[in-house]
C-alpha cells in the first residue's frame, strides 16, 4: 500500500483468502492462543508474588472464540476493498513461479512474467 500511495503500480496475487496465511492460520491465530497462555501461566505461578496459585479452567470453545474475534478485527484491514481503495490491483488467482523451459531470466524477471500471465487470465 505504501508503494501504491507513492504512485507505483502494485498488484497483489492471492490464491485463496486475502490476508494469507498470517491472518487465517498463522500469525494472528497463534498470537491469540499465546495471549490466552500468557494469562494462564501467571495464574498457575501466582505464588511467586504471594498469591494463591490457581489452575485456570480452559474452555477451548471460548479460547477459539477469542481467536475468531481477533481475525475478524484484523480482516477488514486486509480486505480487497481497502487494498483497491489504496491503489492496489487485487488479483484472486493461483500464481506460478516456475521459469519457462530453457529460460535464463532472473528471479525478478520471472516474477514479472508470472504477474503478467496471471493478469491476462483474469
Amino acid at each position: 500500500m505504501i508503494a501504491a500511495g507513492a504512485g507505483a503500480r502494485v498488484a497483489l496475487i492471492e490464491r485463496e483468502r486475502i490476508g494469507g496465511d498470517c491472518l487465517w492460520t498463522g500469525c494472528v491465530p497463534s498470537k491469540s492462543l499465546i495471549a490466552a497462555a500468557a494469562l494462564a501461566h501467571p495464574m498457575r505461578h501466582a505464588d511467586t508474588v504471594g498469591l494463591a496459585p490457581v489452575d485456570p479452567t480452559i474452555d477451548f470453545g471460548r479460547v477459539m472464540g477469542h481467536v475468531t474475534r481477533a481475525i475478524a478485527t484484523i480482516a477488514p484491514h486486509d480486505s480487497p476493498e481497502r487494498l483497491r481503495a489504496a491503489g492496489v490491483e487485487v488479483i484472486q488467482a493461483p500464481g506460478a513461479s516456475a521459469p519457462r523451459a530453457g529460460s535464463t531470466s532472473s528471479k525478478h524477471e520471472r516474477s514479472v512474467h508470472t504477474v503478467s500471465a496471471v493478469a491476462r487470465r483474469t
